[in-house]
């Protein structure tokens, strides 16, 4: 579709080139512009001591002494909030994967007891909580699972 565009107007094509590579160069201008001038001023706020009152002012809004507003305020707690349901959440995995590994591990205390009572229904039972087909599952692949389990960041 592009092609057919450019190949029906190219003149349109151009136009809009020549447009994105103005606005580029006048987003360069004002990047420098405006840099320039807030260097200039917080050398000038250094060399006059009053640099951490105007980079408060350029942060919050505030000289620093004031009390915070309720835009900042409210800013602060969805922050904060966000930041708790990132931290529950990783949490909730954590408890899970815990959780995962201890089913698992009782499953293979269960093999125990019922193996000498001739019994595979914990072997079945231990190696589908690992995620393995119970057939074909050796005592060692189910030590190397249940060690790669409890080996993650998250299961210590």
């Amino acid at each position: 579709m592009n092609a057919f565009i450019a190949a029906a107007n190219p003149a349109a094509v151009l136009a809009l080139i020549e447009r994105v590579e103005r606005a580029e160069s006048r987003k360069e201008h004002t990047e420098y512009w405006y840099g320039v001038r807030l260097e200039r001023l917080k050398d000038m706020a250094k060399q006059r001591g009053f640099w951490p009152e105007m980079a408060a002012i350029i942060a919050n809004g505030t000289p620093g002494n004031e009390p915070p507003t309720y835009a900042q305020q409210l800013n602060l707690a969805i922050g904060r909030a966000e930041n708790a349901e990132k931290k529950s959440a990783a949490l909730l995995k954590r408890v899970s994967k815990l959780e995962g590994l201890a089913r698992a591990a009782l499953l293979a205390f269960q093999y125990i007891d019922d193996r000498s009572a001739g019994s595979s229904e914990a072997w079945d039972a231990l190696a589908r909580a690992l995620g393995m087909d119970p057939g074909e599952s050796s005592v060692s692949e189910m030590v190397t699972a249940l060690r790669a389990m409890a080996a993650t960041p998250a299961g210590r």
